[in-house]
């Protein structure tokens, strides 16, 4: 039991979900303005915990259903390696989402808010029909890069609402920020990943359109949000001077990355998808960091 639980830890990625959900404490202080009250900061964490669920979860099912992959690209996870059985894996998700499912309820009661709620599911629902049949996205290459970064633009959204129920152009702004350059890392990771797809039996969006073409759209998506919509915010007022420069180091991380793909995009996709993981993770300290100053 002991060695089942620890190898579904392992499954669920954890350092990359404590990455990706650390996004939602800059979204949700930049929307709130001040430091949270003691009620709030508790929902704050509820939500942190009921994503930090979710993802588990959804990256847990995603192991099994890519296994055909994983033996090429990773041998050494419990599964292949024999430490734990499909069989467990499948109960340990179903146990994982009923968790999830309480945490939102929690979260729910916590917050009164329908909005966040919504957001939260929809999340769920990209995540986990991504990785899972019928729809699988992951094996669709036309689906599976918007399919996946409106999964974890989801993710800063969610700290968003949290505090700002109402529907504006502010929402529509927050997940746009995070969603281009979430494009260009799976594109990246796409010809990053492109042996190991390709013996696993999955046809991805460098195989179609090939290398040279998925790396430009990878530097356009790369550069979108740094180049176009952040100048956009700042003339608009949502973003202001002290957030502008803390944008800057994203936007450089951002910029050598593309450097990166344009100079020869299988060779560099390794560390240019690192970049501009690093990029995307910053957005949200940039906006937290900027929200602790503007107080």
């Amino acid at each position: 039991m002991k060695k089942d639980i620890k190898n579904i830890i392992i499954l669920g990625s954890p350092h990359y979900i404590l990455l990706d959900m650390s996004t939602i404490f800059g979204t949700a202080l930049f929307s709130l303005g001040r430091l949270p009250d003691l009620n709030e900061w508790i929902m704050l964490f509820v939500l942190f915990i009921t994503g930090s669920i979710i993802m588990n979860g959804v990256d847990v099912a995603g192991h099994y259903t890519d296994s055909d992959v994983d033996k090429y690209q990773k041998p050494e996870n419990p599964l292949q390696k024999g430490e734990i059985n499909q069989f467990t894996m499948k109960r340990a998700v179903k146990y994982i989402y009923i968790l999830a499912i309480i945490s939102l309820i929690t979260m729910s009661v916590l917050s009164e808010n329908l909005t966040l709620i919504l957001v939260a599911v929809a999340g769920w629902f990209f995540g986990h029909t991504y990785v899972t049949y019928p729809i699988r996205a992951r094996a669709n290459w036309l689906l599976a890069s918007p399919w996946f970064s409106s999964g974890l633009a989801i993710i800063p959204l969610s700290g968003w609402v949290l505090f700002r129920q109402e529907a504006s152009i502010y929402t529509a702004a927050i997940f746009l920020l995070f969603f281009f350059p979430l494009m260009g890392e799976f594109l990246t990771k796409e010809l990053n990943h492109l042996e190991y797809d390709s013996k696993g039996g999955l046809i991805t969006l460098p195989m179609v359109i090939g290398n040279k073409l998925t790396g430009i759209l990878g530097v356009f998506f790369n550069l979108f949000s740094f180049i176009i919509l952040i100048p956009i915010f700042y003339f608009k007022g949502f973003f202001n001077e002290v957030t502008i420069i803390l944008m800057l180091a994203p936007s450089l991380l951002a910029t050598i990355a593309s450097a990166q793909l344009i100079r020869h995009p299988i060779k560099n996709a390794g560390s240019a998808q690192a970049w501009i993981k690093i990029a995307i993770v910053w957005i949200g300290y940039a906006l937290l960091i900027s929200s602790l100053i503007n107080i």
